[in-house]
């Protein structure tokens, strides 16, 4: 995935990096308010962090295989951006809860809409790779060309590949 969705790697890496934010908000929420390891509830400011990171980890489960799943099928730039989308939601997820948990709901369809949208991609891509019977494209080799899965080498509308050994005749 590094090397043929470049995009969607780094965007999954953000995704990352805003699920480690929050949980140093939850280790800087026990010192400040005195909530000891490892107790998971206590002053209701340290409740909040710990609801939001737990509730970051929950949405990680259905996101980052939604990403492996979808962004074969999406391309890496509609991939990486909805997963850029997630990174966004959860912040403002986190934001808003922070300040009024009854104000989540933005935040929440933010990170929900773009996981739902990868998964189904990938079920979809799934579906149509048995019904056509057509493998999905494994390398930067296999691409898409006339809205056709293609191989390297595959001549044009025959799904015939051309044989290396073979001279072409003069």
């Amino acid at each position: 995935m590094l090397t043929i969705y470049p995009i969607t790697t780094l965007a999954l890496v953000l995704a990352l990096i805003v699920y480690f934010a929050l949980s140093v908000n939850v280790g800087r929420a026990r010192a400040t308010w005195n909530v000891p390891a490892p107790q998971a509830s206590g002053h209701p400011e340290f409740d909040k962090r710990y609801r939001v990171q737990m509730n970051t980890l929950e949405q990680l489960a259905l996101f980052v295989p939604g990403v492996i799943v979808g962004a074969p099928v999406l391309g890496d730039m509609v991939a990486g951006g909805l997963a850029l989308l997630w990174s966004i939601g959860r912040i403002v997820f986190a934001s808003a809860y922070y300040t009024d948990p009854a104000k989540r709901g933005p935040g929440f369809g933010l990170t929900l809409l773009p996981s739902l949208v990868l998964l189904l991609a990938g079920a979809w891509g799934a579906i149509s790779a048995l019904i056509l019977k057509r493998q999905p494209a494994r390398h930067p080799s296999e691409c898409r060309a006339g809205g056709v899965l293609r191989r390297a080498g595959e001549l044009p509308g025959t799904g015939a590949f051309r044989s290396a050994s073979r001279r072409p005749r003069r």
